[in-house]
C-alpha cells in the first residue's frame, strides 16, 4: 500500500527541467541577436524601398556589436565561441542580401536575372548578392538572340535587338552590352569577364 501511494505521489509532482548552462545561455543570446539583427536589416531594406533610398543598416549594426560584446562579456570563456561576432555578423548579412535580391530580380524564363557591373564575371555578380550562378546564364540566355533580348528587355536595355546566333567569341561573355551602346551574343563562360561587358546573369 506504502509502494502504491508512494507511487502515486511521485507521478503527481510536477517534471521540472533542468537549469540552462551558461554555455547554453550564451549559446541561446547569440542565435537572439543574430535573429534580431537579420530582421533589423530587412525592416532597413524595406524603409529604403519605400523612400527610394540606399538602406541605412548603422542602427543595426551598432546594436549587433553592443549585444553580442555584451553576451561575451556576461559569460565569457563559458561561451561555446569568443570573437565570432565579425563572423556571424557577415554571415547574416549575406544572407539577407541573398533575400533581398532574389526579391529584386528580375524574372525570366523561370531564372532571377541581374545585369552585372562593368568589367564583372557572372561568377562575381552573382557572389556579390550571396547567390551562386544559375546554369540558365548559358543554357538560356546565351542559346539564342531571340532569349538575349527577352532577358535584356526585362532588365530595361534600350539598345537595339542582337541578331544572329550566339558568336565565337574569344572570350565567353554569353549575353551581354558591350561599352551600354551594343547587345552582344558570345559562347558563354560564368567566370569569363571583360572590361566594357555588362553581362546578364542568372543567379541563385
Amino acid at each position: 500500500m506504502k509502494a502504491l501511494l508512494s507511487i502515486a505521489l511521485s507521478l503527481a509532482l510536477p517534471v521540472v527541467g533542468m537549469a540552462a548552462t551558461n554555455t547554453e545561455k550564451c549559446q541561446a543570446k547569440k542565435n537572439q541577436v543574430a535573429g534580431k539583427y537579420a530582421a533589423c536589416r530587412q525592416n532597413a531594406v524595406a524603409k529604403g524601398i519605400k523612400k527610394n533610398a540606399p538602406a541605412d543598416f548603422t542602427k543595426c549594426i551598432e546594436k549587433f556589436d553592443k549585444q553580442w560584446s555584451k553576451a561575451e562579456l556576461k559569460w565569457g570563456t563559458e561561451c561555446q565561441t569568443l570573437g565570432d561576432g565579425a563572423d556571424i555578423k557577415q554571415r547574416v548579412e549575406n544572407c539577407m542580401l541573398g533575400v533581398s535580391s532574389i526579391l529584386a530580380c528580375v524574372s525570366v524564363a523561370g531564372s532571377c536575372w541581374y545585369l552585372g557591373p562593368d568589367g564583372d564575371s557572372c561568377e562575381q555578380t552573382c557572389a556579390s548578392l550571396g547567390l551562386a550562378v544559375d546554369p540558365a546564364t548559358s543554357a538560356f540566355a546565351a542559346a539564342s538572340s531571340a532569349n538575349c533580348n527577352a532577358v535584356l528587355d526585362a532588365l530595361g536595355d534600350q539598345n537595339p535587338d542582337v541578331v544572329g546566333p550566339p558568336a565565337a567569341c574569344l572570350i565567353g561573355l554569353g549575353c551581354h552590352v558591350l561599352n551600354g551602346t551594343t547587345r552582344t551574343l558570345c559562347n558563354s563562360a560564368d567566370d569569363a569577364a571583360f572590361a566594357g561587358a555588362e553581362r546578364a546573369c542568372a543567379c541563385q
